[in-house]
């Protein structure tokens, strides 16, 4: 009986030392990624020359720590702190991918990011294109972020809008909300009349006027 007690308790400490070994491995991993493919976007290859070498913990807890950061931050009063805190979280999407990966054995998996609240809307506003295409590439790159390509879909839809916005002043000299739901049918299901209002606080649009009980818009 001593016997077989002695060996349970053997194997238990096998086991802890084994899960501790593996534990001290995977906390050791380092972010390694080819620099060099060919069909990887170009912000990717950017982002793997720059997090290549250091450990994927260090990493994944810098994103954490970015996101916190990030919610932290009034992004309506300190709009350039919060896009850079998002930018930055959103260039550690791949070593946190690697991460879960390594830590939950498998690959199927979805993740959602919280570095994409606000973010492309605000890029789609101000029609800053080079950043909304980086974020698409990310967002179709790695199958793990499908469920998120929505809000990059979104974004490119308020782009499109707002030059349709801006070329419809200029033929007409303004556009209310009722006009912008007439005239724009198919983009009100998706973003609403909401957008004039974004693109004023953007100082793209004023609203001095008013045509009976709608805002009067017009280029700023």
């Amino acid at each position: 009986m001593i016997f077989f007690r002695k060996r349970r308790k053997e194997k238990a400490n096998d086991s802890n030392d084994n899960y501790f070994e593996e534990l001290e491995k995977k906390e050791n991993t380092l972010f390694n990624k080819p620099i060099d493919e060919v069909r990887v976007p170009e912000i990717i290859l950017r982002y793997r020359k720059e997090y290549n070498g250091q450990k994927l913990k260090v990493l994944k807890d810098l994103y954490f720590d970015t996101i916190n950061k990030q919610n932290n931050t009034d992004r309506l009063k300190a709009t350039s702190e919060y896009i850079q805190y998002s930018t930055l979280a959103l260039s550690l999407t791949e070593p946190l991918i690697e991460h879960e990966k390594l830590n939950r054995g498998y690959r199927g998996f979805n993740l959602s990011l919280p570095a994409l609240n606000f973010t492309p809307d605000y890029f789609a506003l101000n029609g800053i294109k080079g950043q909304l295409a980086n974020i698409k590439d990310i967002l179709y790159f790695f199958a793990e972020l499908k469920s998120d390509r929505w809000i990059i879909d979104r974004a490119y839809v308020i782009l499109e809008t707002r030059s349709k916005v801006f070329e419809y002043i200029k033929r007409n000299n303004s556009i209310t909300n009722k006009e912008f739901e007439e005239t724009f049918k198919e983009e009100f299901k998706i973003i609403s009349y909401s957008i004039l209002s974004s693109l004023e606080d953007y100082g793209f649009l004023k609203s001095e006027k008013r045509k009976g009980r709608f805002k009067l818009y017009e280029l700023a």
